[in-house]
This record gives structure tokens, C-alpha cells and sequence, in this order.
């Protein structure tokens, strides 16, 4: 006699990060040690009909994430990220000159 497999449950949380702290991580992951910097989502959304509950097919709309990336905050934003701040040059960044010709 087959055993009866249980249903897997998902795993508990290993990292819960919020939008500061994803945008902080991404910036360090970029190597990225200046500017300001802000999270961009994308969303793909359809319509349809959807539902086969006792009341019948309804309208509805379903949303997919289709990205997360890091764009530079023009404007001041609560939401932007000093990358100076998030990841600091270990070295002084040297600031290029004009050579003489």
C-alpha cells in the first residue's frame, strides 16, 4: 500500500525586505557608489472573465510582476537612495580632469 504524500507547505520567510532596504541591496549588488536611486516595478495586467463560483463567470483583472529595477531619482523622493550612503566607496572616488593637449 502507497503511502499518501502530504502537501508540501510553503517555507517560512528567510529575508523580509522592505523598499528601502531592496533598494539599498540592489545598489550595493550594482556597485553602484553614487547618485540617487529609486525602485521602478513593471506590471503586466490583463482583463477577462474569470470565476466559476456559484454566482457565474465575473469581470476581473490580474496583475503580473514583470520586473523590479533601480532608476535614478530625478526629483527628491521619500522613496530615493543616496547610493553614497547605502554603499560607500572604499577608495575616494577621484574626479576626472581635463588633460592639457
Amino acid at each position: 500500500m502507497a503511502v499518501a504524500e502530504k502537501p508540501t507547505e510553503p517555507s517560512p520567510k528567510i529575508a523580509e525586505l522592505n523598499l528601502r532596504q531592496l533598494t539599498e541591496l540592489l545598489i550595493r549588488e550594482h556597485g553602484l557608489h553614487e547618485g540617487s536611486f529609486e525602485l521602478s516595478v513593471q506590471f503586466d495586467l490583463a482583463v477577462g472573465v474569470f470565476g466559476l463560483g456559484p454566482a457565474g463567470p465575473l469581470p476581473g483583472v490580474m496583475a503580473m510582476l514583470r520586473s523590479i529595477a533601480l532608476s535614478r531619482a530625478g526629483t527628491a523622493s521619500p522613496l530615493a537612495v543616496d547610493a553614497a550612503v547605502a554603499n560607500p566607496a572604499t577608495k575616494p572616488i577621484k574626479k576626472r580632469t581635463a588633460r592639457a593637449r
